[in-house]
């Protein structure tokens, strides 16, 4: 269920605030299990996701292409919202893109920010946590986007 949802994991650089991450949703369940009863034994899954949400925010699919963390107090809604207001001007304020090509399974194709503004508004780019709240890198298929920089691409939605 957490798998990926933590940013080292996904390429992050930011280990302390992966094991913060994990330290406090780890004591959070615990104090949850203590509450419910539940002495040891297998891991509840729904008790586990009620803390990652108590501690870290809630965790949605997008799109069918994984689990991400929402930045706190953004409803999935509002997250879909923030990702359909996405502008060109907004690509370029994260850092552009690189501009290179990337085999999409069919042929090989060259990103462009228009080409990232369309994948992501349909929901066919897939994201995985950034190592702040409403950061996320950007894949296409299994390729990294880079930015102008050649540094994986931040689609940066906590200030949307």
């Amino acid at each position: 269920y957490t798998k990926g949802l933590f940013p080292v994991e996904t390429g992050g650089t930011d280990v302390a605030f992966t094991k913060g991450l994990r330290d406090a949703t780890e004591k959070v369940y615990v104090y949850l299990a203590d509450k419910a009863g539940l002495n040891g034994g297998d891991l509840d899954a729904d008790l586990y996701k009620e803390a990652m949400s108590i501690t870290v925010g809630d965790i949605v699919d997008y799109n069918g292409n994984g689990n991400v963390l929402l930045p706190r107090g953004v409803s999935e809604d509002q997250f879909e919202d923030s990702i359909d207001a996405l502008t060109m001007e907004d690509i370029v304020g994260m850092g552009g893109l690189k501009g290179v090509s990337f085999n999409d399974g069919a042929s090989d194709r060259f990103v462009t920010p228009e080409r990232l503004l369309g994948r992501l508004k349909s929901g066919r780019a897939t994201l995985e946590q950034g190592d702040e709240y409403g950061h996320y890198i950007v894949k296409f298929g299994e390729r990294y986007v880079e930015n102008a920089s050649g540094q994986r691409f931040i689609l940066n939605l906590s200030g949307k």
